[in-house]
């Protein structure tokens, strides 16, 4: 199995190459040949997930059917601590939402929610519903992702020593790196840690990252 750049070298050169080495090296082409495309490769299957994190958090064409989403909003009526267990427990129930936390002093309610599933709205309109009149205040997606160059890789080792270990550090959803563009995308919960944290855990794994 070889890898090579086709803009640079041909499988004809390989084969020649090899046989030149000495008469115990024979080289051949197969039949059929197979030429990955690495690039697409790393694209396609250098992404790894932490446990119970949407699988799909790179692909932009679904991520809005996975992801979890969090929406803010301003609940009015609330007097005392049963309206706050009221709204949380009626909430809770409705289909998409992962979970909510209300504010009874700021009047506010924080929702976590799959957006494939529930809208906004449609949340603000069941807490009016439970006699809590209530306006939409802001939408979020609930995981940060960041893009980075990281210099010093010279090999695929190096890559699956930066997903591996960076996908163990808390609050890391989801890790890509490609070799080839010395690249890596990466999912996290900002609620957790930031990107500053994301760089460093890569540095000091002894590459240097930055900031696209």
């Amino acid at each position: 199995e070889v890898e090579f750049n086709g803009e640079k070298t041909t499988l004809e050169d390989i084969v020649t190459i090899v046989n030149n080495i000495g008469s115990k090296f024979t080289a051949s082409i197969p039949d059929p040949v197979v030429i990955i495309d690495l690039e697409d490769s790393l694209n396609n299957n250098n992404q790894t997930s932490a446990p119970g994190a949407p699988q799909d958090l790179f692909n932009s064409s679904t991520s809005e059917g996975s992801s979890i989403y969090k929406a803010f909003f301003r609940v009015h009526g609330m007097t005392c601590a049963s309206c706050v267990a009221i709204i949380e427990r009626g909430i809770s129930k409705l289909d998409g939402v992962e979970s909510i936390v209300v504010a009874l002093m700021s009047s506010k309610a924080e929702v976590k929610y799959n957006p494939a599933i529930v809208q906004p709205k449609h949340i603000a309109e069941s807490i009016g519903a439970l006699g809590f009149p209530t306006q939409i205040l802001d939408t979020e997606d609930s995981y940060g992702d960041v893009e980075l160059t990281i210099k010093g890789m010279t090999c695929s080792s190096c890559v699956h020593l930066i997903e591996s270990t960076i996908i163990k550090t808390e609050g890391i959803q989801a890790v890509r790196v490609a070799l080839t563009t010395e690249r890596a995308r990466i999912k996290f919960d900002p609620d957790i840690l930031g990107v500053r944290d994301v760089i460093k855990a890569i540095d000091d794994l002894g590459f240097e990252a930055q900031l696209i």
